[in-house]
């Protein structure tokens, strides 16, 4: 889908003469345009092009987009040991990172937080849900989108309310447009291709899962997102001043 990104409101921004860049580990896809995109096999490589783009005298933006400790969680859960290593480690060489820098504001956050679960339901083994369908639920197995026969909605939300409403609450399309669950403003017009008619979203340690015929044998995940808990739904926001020895003149307003 095609769409604009943000490097060039940065590159234009009222400092004026920003060069965004972007780093990621060398398997994720990043859009790239606008920007000068980089890649890393370990965070240390990534502290190292930190350093390397923020001592020159350029004007930067530097995003980073890392994915430990979320694939380490996934296998490991939110409270296992490798994660909290991990979590460690990053932080550690973030603390060690901001030290060096001069001239910079770092931002820390995440896209989103985790809930270790304890169970996966199969829901293809749930002959009332199943017959409502007219495909296969999709998009994440604690947010699963459903496309309901129209002559079927009835029974497909007693049926789920009977099998998952212990542990998911259903959203219609309709309530999740209304109530701004997706955000405010103009509404995409293909937004509707992604919700469908319902959705199913979890509200405890539980999550939903498809098996096609084809499926090869897959654990579950040890700990997940996309759900409603307060756990999934926080995230951080740590900001680091680093030392200041230059002034910066922003681009008066008209």
């Amino acid at each position: 889908m095609p769409y604009e990104t943000i490097y060039r409101d940065i590159a234009d921004s009222i400092i004026g003469d920003v060069q965004p860049f972007t780093i990621t580990n060398e398997k994720s896809n990043i859009a790239e345009k606008g920007n000068i995109h980089k890649t890393a096999d370990t965070f240390e490589r990534v502290c190292e092009l930190i350093k390397m783009i923020c001592i020159t005298n350029q004007n930067t933006f530097t995003y980073v987009q890392w994915n430990s400790p979320d694939d380490i969680a996934h296998k490991d859960g939110v409270t296992g040991e490798k994660t909290a290593a991990a979590l460690r480690s990053i932080n550690k060489q973030l603390e060690v990172l901001c030290k060096d820098l001069t001239n910079t504001l770092v931002i820390v956050s995440a896209d989103h937080g985790m809930k270790d679960i304890t169970e996966e339901i199969k829901i293809n083994y749930i002959p009332d849900i199943m017959e409502c369908l007219v495909i296969p639920p999709f998009v994440e197995s604690r947010a699963a989108a459903c496309f309901v026969k129209n002559d079927r909605r009835t029974d497909f939300e007693r049926a789920f309310h009977n099998h998952l409403g212990n542990d998911f609450i259903l959203m219609s399309k309709n309530d999740i447009l209304t109530k701004g669950i997706l955000g405010e403003g103009r509404t995409h017009p293909k937004i509707t291709d992604f919700i469908g008619d319902y959705m199913i979203c979890a509200i405890s340690d539980k999550s939903v899962r498809y098996l096609t015929l084809n499926t090869k044998p897959k654990p579950p995940y040890a700990a997940n997102h996309g759900g409603l808990t307060e756990e999934e739904m926080t995230i951080p926001l740590i900001i680091i001043p680093t030392k200041q020895t230059k002034e910066y003149k922003q681009k008066k307003l008209l």
